[in-house]
């Protein structure tokens, strides 16, 4: 069914920033994403340095740490569609908060291992599941939906930012304080997003329920499901996200131990890697107005997705010597952020936009149950492939799954969309 909706400006328009509400906001999720990628480093190092962890047990602790998304997503979605959504990301983010800094208390007691990596790892997934859903439609409140597309490409260019920040100082911190001191620096963090959280006015009102559609929860469950495959557009969005999450999943879960232990870099020149090509980020999303100004939303979403299948490659093809390395791992995270950024602002501004309000949650969450869902086996595989043929050869099979997500995108009317008006 047609829905006629103000598409995302060409151009950013002034004055987003001047919104008290959505400047809290964004600067409790900037500041957030900086502990968040500190994190990042900083709990893969604490089972490398720390535990002499294998390729399998990293493999275990990055599938714990996604498998709430196979068995907590629907349920977060309908949860967030039934409660006050700043309340939910308020107490989500003292959870976060909580069980981040229960891993340096283990340190401290000689308590560290990776089974216990991987329950607390499993706990601060769930808890980011609830958050990042709660968040993504508590957005759609706080701006009006004309100023979506700007308030999404802030967020976006904010987060790269902290990629940049975050991973640059995560690779210090690790050097210098050890990995479970440094993970102080993202409990901080939460708390610091918990107190923004809690100076915004605009009001937290709960989702509006009709009394005609409260039916079972997996009625509710099934609303969201059936809307986000029933649309043409969303169907295709979901599907590719599915087939490049699982490539870059495999690449993501070994490359710090690839590069640490094939290449021969040290921590903090990982940490610079990602830093400097984390500023791919900041470039997607100040160039996502004039891509989609001149391209239009959907085939914006295509070029972005195909930059981000080709970044990688230069990873598993490049291993030595570390002047050759160092700034082709460089480029190769550049170019996949640029067209990750740039394809996901794109992907939410059409979520957004076209989804109601009162199932946005569960929309949502029924999306990032496809995508995600992938996400555990594709770290136990590349544990498994990177013991038994190297993380060289694991990693190039993850890039080369990278290309299938054009896929979905090319099969469906997406690229004939300039914008969300456009949709039939």
């Amino acid at each position: 069914m047609s829905q006629t909706v103000t598409p995302p400006p060409a151009e950013p328009q002034p004055g987003i920033m001047r919104n008290r509400d959505f400047r809290l906001h964004w600067t409790g999720q900037t500041v957030s994403w900086i502990g968040s990628e500190i994190t990042e480093i900083a709990f893969p190092m604490v089972a490398i340095l720390t535990l002499s962890a294998t390729a399998t047990d990293l493999g275990l602790i990055n599938a714990a740490r996604m498998a709430p998304a196979i068995v907590a997503t629907l349920f977060a979605g309908l949860l967030v569609d039934r409660l006050r959504r700043r309340r939910t990301m308020l107490v989500t983010n003292l959870g976060r908060a909580a069980v981040v800094a229960t891993v340096p208390f283990l340190g401290f007691v000689d308590g560290l291992s990776v089974a216990s990596l991987c329950v607390l790892g499993f706990l601060l997934g769930l808890l980011t599941i609830v958050f990042d859903l709660a968040s993504h439609s508590f957005l759609p409140t706080l701006v009006p939906k004309d100023q979506l597309g700007v308030a999404n490409s802030r967020l976006q260019m904010s987060l790269n930012i902290a990629r940049t920040a975050g991973a640059g100082l995560g690779g210090l911190l690790v050097a210098f304080l050890r990995a479970p001191v440094a993970l102080l620096v993202d409990a901080a963090s939460y708390l610091v997003s918990a107190l923004t959280l809690s100076l915004i006015r605009t009001p937290d009102e709960k989702p509006v329920r009709e009394e005609s559609v409260r039916t079972g929860v997996w009625a509710e469950i099934m609303t969201g499901l059936r809307f986000t495959f029933g649309n043409r557009y969303l169907r295709a969005i979901t599907l590719s996200s599915a087939v490049f999450n699982f490539g870059i999943q495999v690449f993501l879960t070994l490359f710090l131990l690839h590069g640490a232990r094939e290449a021969d870099l040290s921590v903090a020149t990982l940490g610079f890697i990602m830093a400097i090509g984390s500023l791919g980020g900041v470039a997607g999303a100040m160039a996502m107005p004039k891509v989609v100004g001149r391209l239009g939303l959907g085939k914006s979403v295509l070029v972005g997705i195909s930059i981000a299948a080709v970044g990688p490659l230069a990873v598993p093809l490049v291993i030595q010597p570390a002047f050759v390395s160092v700034p082709a791992y460089t480029v190769s995270f550049f170019l996949t952020l640029f067209g990750v950024v740039l394809w996901s602002i794109c992907a939410a501004v059409i979520r957004q936009s076209l989804t109601p309000n009162e199932i946005l949650g569960r929309a949502t969450a029924s999306e990032r149950f496809v995508t995600a869902s992938l996400l555990p086996i594709a770290s136990l595989l590349a544990g498994v492939l990177g013991d038994a043929l190297g993380t060289r050869w694991a990693v190039l099979i993850g890039v080369l799954c990278l290309p299938l997500a054009l896929l979905p995108i090319l099969f469906s009317p997406l690229l004939r969309l300039r914008g969300p008006e456009d949709a039939e």
